[in-house]
């Protein structure tokens, strides 16, 4: 089961909150811009070499919360299931998102595509409302000839024709990690992945960062670059 749910955004001009959902199922996302294309990988830790992206794209740069999937259920029917968290403390509109499966998070960030005038990120069989429809159903390859399907040979799950998507380990590790100001990674995260705004109901504490050396955050932040 996945921590959380990140996502990540093919590169747009400037740095902007993105608005999905309407009427009492609208939330905005904020994106933070990734650049320094063709970085240089880090060759230090495990995975070994991390961080190497050859392009410009967005990470979000708070967690997605419990309030964004909750919406996006209502309006968009994908029963995605959340963790309770009555015994850690509630379950706040602004707590991170938790307990979602990877086919869960695909499903979210396909509805941000869809509902948004683009096409699915990721291959499912089936779709909300539609007879026999799981939200934890295996995504499929996608493959030439597919409506709407542009060919990604880094990633055949990865439709490059969406502009939304669950972040690569690269682009994950890129943001959090990369400095451009030396060209290199560093051993101090970067301030652009964050947790989500505090709500009254959480209490007060810091960002959290995975270790640089095993790459693999306690929660993912909306990777939404």
């Amino acid at each position: 089961m996945a921590a959380g749910v990140a996502l990540g955004a093919f590169s747009l001009p400037g740095v902007r909150a993105d608005t999905f959902g309407s009427g009492a199922n609208q939330f905005t996302m904020d994106l933070s811009s990734i650049g320094s294309a063709g970085n240089a990988p880090d060759t230090t830790g495990s995975p070994n070499p991390a961080g190497a992206v050859d392009y410009g794209y967005r990470i979000g740069t708070y967690e997605v919360s419990r309030d964004m999937i909750l919406k996006a259920n209502s309006e968009g029917g994908l029963g995605i299931t959340l963790a309770d968290l009555s015994a850690y403390g509630g379950n706040g509109s602004d707590r991170p998102a938790t307990s979602l499966s990877w086919n869960e998070a695909a499903r979210f960030v396909n509805w941000l595509n869809t509902t948004s005038g683009y096409q699915p990120a990721y291959k499912f069989s089936t779709q909300p409302g539609q007879a026999g429809y799981n939200p934890n159903e295996n995504s499929a390859l996608w493959e030439l000839g597919d409506p709407g399907y542009g060919y990604n040979g880094a990633n055949p799950y990865r439709n490059s024709n969406a502009l939304y998507f669950l972040p690569s380990t690269d682009e994950w590790y890129k943001a959090a990690f990369y400095d451009p100001a030396s060209g290199s990674i560093s051993d101090t995260p970067r301030a652009v992945i964050r947790r989500p705004r505090r709500s009254p109901e959480e209490p007060l504490r810091g960002p959290r960062f995975g270790d640089r050396h095993r790459a693999d955050p306690p929660m993912f932040s909306m990777r939404m670059v």
